[in-house]
């Protein structure tokens, strides 16, 4: 045999080994149709690989063990170290898992060891097992099944010992136990936040399918298998799907097509489980399909419907799954956030496609004159309605609006006399109630209506709550403000003429929110209760407004950095609070190497450190948390009260008595009356 034709052989072999049995003789029948011979040494090799029995001598501490790694199968007994091989618990392309127990004396633990299989491919899988390890041993995440230790044996058989998780493969979980939406979602919220963790340690996972998730007795899922994951280097394109190592039912159009792979892709498999999860099926129908008609189906085509869930959930998962990378979720934390946030009952961020984004897809298939100039006069004629519908409708909502606050407030002056400000500023309260709510109900679908209402609600809360200089205030009605303030504004999607001529109302109302949820969480701290759901839901909304790395002086930028501060402050362990607080220096660093930028990102950065320092207790960061705010005084940043409590912070830390003293007795000058500052100086801190 000519090596070109084992190469032709081998290729196809390749090819069809990754599909369902009953799928390769249809294909093959088209494939070698004027080749019979091909279909021969193809189907062959393929036999060969389903019950193979190539073994290999093994040394485990000194016993040589007759192993068959296609099978998998070890005896009972056979030792790895200083462990007892007891069962097969199952195999895979590159390997065989085995349940085994130390039994060295010192102490009793269950493990799961995994070896590299035999085959003329053994090279190729040592390779990956040495990759496999290394991704393990940078990942430390209770969703993902730990690595132990590892090692080579005698004959140069390479094995890993990994945490033996006690679970249930996905969907045998999801059959015994017909699990309710709400206890899939946790348990994909988990699994999200697992992946997350992956890729801030820069790993692709690139085989997420749900023989790869074990679910515990305790419902908490652990994520399985790196055999195929890569590290993300910057500049290094071999995270393209070469060998083409997948799922074809979980994997993604630009892995089906042998493209780049990037977290996007891990996106897409949590979504394509998490649809299968719910429908009881997979995405797309793929039994008895050739490899060129699935590859038709998962690159061209949409999902199958995604019946009995309710919409906003499958718009969820169909965002998860869009086929081109760059309308997914920006990243498996977002996915997560979405989640939670249909948990908790709140909007979605996922849409579906807009008329415009539709409008954009149809003129790029049909790039003709006729298309563009029909696609054109379509979109003048409908953006031309809009526009006086919008025009009418908006003057007669700020024409009622201000009839209906004169007629409210004329006689505040009379009512207001000689009474406590605290009472003034709970009358003002009623009276915005009394005109704000029923125009809300009313003009529930404009836009800039509802902003402008909601931005009222917002002020009350601040003028009762934390802006509050002299704690006159009532935090609990201030919430109540700022809550009215988020049930306003969570509704507004908007038309997709919304979205272009009001874009600017849109984000605002959806930044609204987001400090409405800040300042909840700030009153709630300040009550001693936990913020932190509050805070998460900030972060979750500024997330979908700035950019993960954000552009010189973005719009939203402050309050997204002040959001990841207040996330990293409640934080449930030190890694997580890191995170975000390295988030913060980061974005800060990037910010101040752009001339045009001010003077916050010194705050920020300070800000950042000194968290960490509080963190790791490395002094390092305190002193240069020390040198940024000095900077930003020299250069005259304007500093907030936030800001000056932090100087103080950092000086104190420092432990520079002089500085200390100076920085809390221009507090008490200038902020005399401040809730914060007369907290922050009565505790000594």
């Amino acid at each position: 045999m000519t090596a070109s034709r084992w190469r032709e052989i081998d290729e196809l072999f390749q090819l069809v080994a990754e599909w369902p049995r009953e799928s390769r003789a249809s294909f093959l029948s088209g494939r070698c149709a004027q080749d019979p011979e091909l279909r021969r040494e193809v189907e062959s090799l393929l036999a060969a690989d389903d019950g193979a029995e190539a073994f290999v001598a093994c040394k485990f501490a000194g016993l040589d063990v007759l192993a068959d790694i296609a099978d998998g199968t070890i005896p009972a007994g056979g030792r790895a170290g200083e462990y007892r091989v007891v069962r097969l618990l199952g195999s895979g392309g590159m390997g065989s898992v085995y349940l085994a127990e130390r039994d060295d004396g010192e102490f009793h633990q269950q493990v799961a060891i995994k070896f590299v299989r035999g085959g003329e491919d053994r090279d190729w899988a040592k390779s990956r097992f040495r990759i496999e390890r290394e991704i393990l041993a940078r990942l430390n995440h209770p969703n993902i099944a730990r690595l132990l230790g590892g090692g080579t044996t005698a004959n140069g058989t390479p094995y890993l010992v990994m945490e033996h998780v006690e679970g249930l493969a996905m969907q045998v979980w999801l059959s015994r136990n017909q699990p309710s939406i709400r206890e899939i979602l946790e348990v994909f919220a988990a699994l999200c936040q697992a992946v997350a963790y992956a890729h801030r340690n820069l790993i692709v996972h690139r085989d997420i399918k749900p023989g790869n998730v074990l679910i515990q007795a305790n419902g908490v899922p652990k994520l399985l298998d790196f055999g195929i994951s890569k590290p993300i280097v910057p500049g290094d394109d071999s995270t393209v799907t070469l060998q083409r190592a997948m799922t074809p039912a979980y994997a993604s159009p630009e892995q089906v097509r042998g493209e780049l792979v990037s977290t996007a892709t891990d996106v897409y498999s949590l979504g394509a489980i998490l649809y299968e999860a719910l429908a009881g099926r997979p995405p797309f129908e793929l039994a008895g399909a050739t490899p060129a008609e699935a590859e038709r189906a998962i690159c061209e085509r949409d999902p199958l419907p995604l019946g009995g869930v309710p919409s906003d959930l499958a718009k969820v998962v169909l965002k998860a799954m869009h086929r081109a990378p760059e309308r997914r979720y920006s990243s498996a934390e977002n996915l997560a956030a979405d989640l939670r946030r249909f948990l908790d009952g709140h909007p979605v961020n996922a849409q579906g496609d807009s008329y415009w984004y539709r409008l954009r897809k149809f003129i790029a298939r049909r790039r003709g004159p006729a298309a563009l100039s029909a696609a054109l006069v379509i979109l003048i004629i409908i953006f031309a309605a809009n526009l006086l519908v919008t025009a009418s409708r908006q003057r007669q909502a700020f024409g009622r609006m201000r009839d209906m606050a004169k007629s409210t407030l004329l006689d505040v002056p009379e009512r207001i006399a000689g009474r406590s400000a605290g009472d003034i500023r709970l009358e003002l309260g009623e009276n915005y109630d009394k005109f704000a709510e029923p125009l809300a109900r009313q003009l529930q679908k404009e836009v800039g209506v509802i902003r402008e209402i909601a931005l009222g609600y917002e002020k009350l809360g601040l003028v009762l709550g934390i802006a509050d200089a002299r704690a006159m205030g009532d935090s609990e009605v201030a919430i109540g403000y700022f809550q009215k303030a988020i049930r306003l504004v969570e509704p507004l999607r908007g038309s997709w003429f919304d979205r272009i001529m009001n874009r600017e109302a849109l984000e605002g109302s959806r930044a609204i929110e987001a400090r409405s949820h800040c300042n909840i969480g700030r009153l709630l701290e300040m009550e001693g209760a936990s913020p932190a759901a509050e805070y998460e839901k900030c972060l979750a909304i500024y997330e979908t407004l700035v950019d993960p790395n954000p552009k010189p002086g973005a719009h939203n930028l402050k309050e997204f950095v002040r959001a990841h501060l207040l996330v990293g402050s409640v934080a449930a362990t030190a890694e997580q609070a890191r995170s975000h607080f390295e988030t913060v220096v980061r974005i800060s660093v990037n910010q101040q190497a752009h001339k045009a930028v001010r003077n916050a990102p010194l705050l920020w950065e300070a800000d950042g450190l000194w968290r960490l320092w509080r963190l790791d207790s490395d002094r390092g960061k305190l002193e240069a948390a020390r040198r940024a705010i000095t900077e930003a005084r020299v250069r005259g940043a304007s500093f907030d009260v936030d800001s000056r409590l932090l100087e103080l912070r950092i000086v104190e830390d420092w432990g520079s008595a002089g500085e200390t003293h100076a920085v809390r007795e221009a507090l008490r000058r200038d902020l005399p009356g401040h809730p914060l500052v007369r907290r922050t100086l009565a505790s000594g801190y």
